[in-house]
């Protein structure tokens, strides 16, 4: 049996792995995210292309199968990562604020003899919010290790009007796509 690697230190996609069972190792992936401009390629390729990059970049052995994952948000066309600052927080959520967007995943399971990558989407919808309520919410420190600059499974949930699709996608962690990616790559 093959021994899964996981690409990646998220918290939310150790604790989704964890939860389906899945005895996993850490490995960081060695790439730079800023070497992928985001900006050149469309935002469904992008993320593809970035998880892909993730999974490659820490396969080792002939023994392993490795995940790698990359979560982005694009309103009106914007590509929206992790915000770095209060500041740059503040100007994602406000850049949200009222408006639909989408959370991408890309996902890629790999192995010396198989590659699949596939991504999910899903649709979001802000309600409309007082600055005043975004930053007090970027006060809470949740913003900067989430695309977009909000959880929805924490504080930033109660910004959601609705949602069209897979909230786990949105968490981070396409849970279904990924069953079926598993589940094919152990077969084939």
């Amino acid at each position: 049996m093959k021994k899964i690697i996981l690409a990646s230190q998220s918290p939310r996609r150790i604790e989704y792995l964890k939860k389906l069972g899945i005895d996993f190792q850490i490995r960081k992936a060695k790439i730079h995210e800023s070497d992928f401009n985001p900006n050149l390629r469309d935002p469904i390729e992008h993320v593809r292309l970035l998880a892909f990059h993730k999974a490659l970049s820490v396969l080792k052995s002939k023994n392993e199968i490795v995940i790698g994952a990359d979560t982005i948000v694009v309103v009106r066309g914007e590509i929206l990562g992790k915000p770095k600052y209060e500041k740059e927080a503040i100007q994602m959520l406000k850049k949200l604020n009222n408006k639909v967007h989408e959370v991408i995943t890309g996902l890629a399971l790999i192995t010396h003899e198989k590659k699949v990558v596939g991504h999910d989407m899903t649709i979001v919808r802000f309600k409309k919010l007082k600055d005043k309520d975004i930053k007090k919410y970027v006060k809470l420190k949740e913003s900067f290790d989430a695309a977009g600059g909000y959880k929805i499974q924490k504080n930033g949930g109660k910004f959601i009007e609705y949602i069209v699709g897979d909230i786990d996608n949105v968490v981070g962690f396409p849970v279904k796509l990924f069953k079926i990616m598993y589940k094919w790559i152990q077969e084939f």
